[in-house]
């Protein structure tokens, strides 16, 4: 009976110092809010994102650097009609202002990544643009 409860006591220590495995945001990046795939100056982007355990940040990154931090918690209806239940579904929407002239013209990679709450991370997708400043 002593082993038993010594073996007991041992698996609740280990699994309560076993790290929680995050869970894995997923969302979607629309890309340049007006379409396309060139502009100058400052471009707003959209997109939405959702996790279970909900959404702590959505960052920007140009060429695999990161430009910010998006404003999370837009309207999103047809996000939450699909989600419901989710954290944040009725506002799930993200939106980022990209100034273009703090990067050389040409094409460059935009990505936007989702950040859960429990530090779950991923890459909700990429987009080449070409920045066309005078």
């Amino acid at each position: 009976m002593k082993r038993l409860s010594v073996v007991i006591a041992s698996l609740i220590l280990v699994l309560a110092a076993s790290p929680v495995l995050a869970a894995t945001p997923f969302g979607w990046f629309d890309g340049i809010h007006t379409g396309g795939n060139a502009g100058g100056g400052v471009v707003g982007m959209t997109g939405w994102a959702l996790d279970e355990d909900g959404i702590l940040a959505v960052r920007i990154y140009v060429d695999g650097v990161i430009a910010g931090q998006a404003n999370y918690g837009g309207s999103r209806p047809g996000v939450a009609a699909h989600f419901p239940g989710y954290p944040d579904s009725d506002a799930a929407g993200w939106g980022y202002r990209l100034n273009t002239a703090h990067y050389l013209n040409g094409m460059h990679h935009v990505t936007a990544v989702a950040i859960s709450v429990t530090g779950g991370e991923k890459v909700l997708g990429g987009r080449h643009y070409e920045f066309l400043n005078t």
